[in-house]
């Protein structure tokens, strides 16, 4: 032992109080160093899974959303018209983008699927003698939109 290190004979083994204590912060240092090598593992992990979880939740509203929405035609200057004292109704649309259309009268729904183009229309007779809802379901560039009127039908 050299005269500059002070220290004491412990069960038969010099033991220097400095070396202890830095003995003790070194585990505690590689303890706590493993501790925050698996925890920051596990951030990462959780990490790459929420964000796989919102890409995944992405494409199926995306999905959702265009075969909701998007297949639906894109029509403008709609006209829903009664021929004359009869029971049939004129519809007329040009239809600006192509895709599905729903046609309603009551419970009744028509599906029909228009390609692009300049006055399209359709007709269609009802048959009960009261006041009657008639709409078409279309969109308006990216959300849905309904074109209603109603029809007073008398013999």
């Amino acid at each position: 032992m050299s005269n500059n290190q002070e220290g004491f004979i412990y069960k038969g083994k010099m033991k220097t109080p400095d070396n202890d204590e830095v003995y003790m912060l070194r585990q505690k240092l590689e303890t706590t160093a493993k501790e925050l090598e698996i925890t920051t593992g596990s951030k990462k992990r959780f990490k790459w899974f929420a964000l796989g979880l919102l890409l995944m939740l992405m494409v199926i509203f995306a999905l959702l959303y265009k075969m909701t929405v998007l297949d639906y035609a894109e029509i403008e200057n709609v006209k829903m018209e009664q021929q004359g004292n009869t029971r049939w109704i004129l519809f007329t649309f040009d239809v600006k983008t192509g895709g599905r259309l729903d046609y309603h009268y009551e419970k009744t729904v028509m599906v029909d699927r228009k390609k692009s183009g300049k006055d399209q229309n359709f007709s269609w007779a009802w048959g009960e003698n009261k006041e009657s809802e008639v709409s078409i379901r279309s969109r308006s560039s990216i959300f849905p939109k309904w074109h209603r009127q109603v029809f007073r039908f008398s013999d």
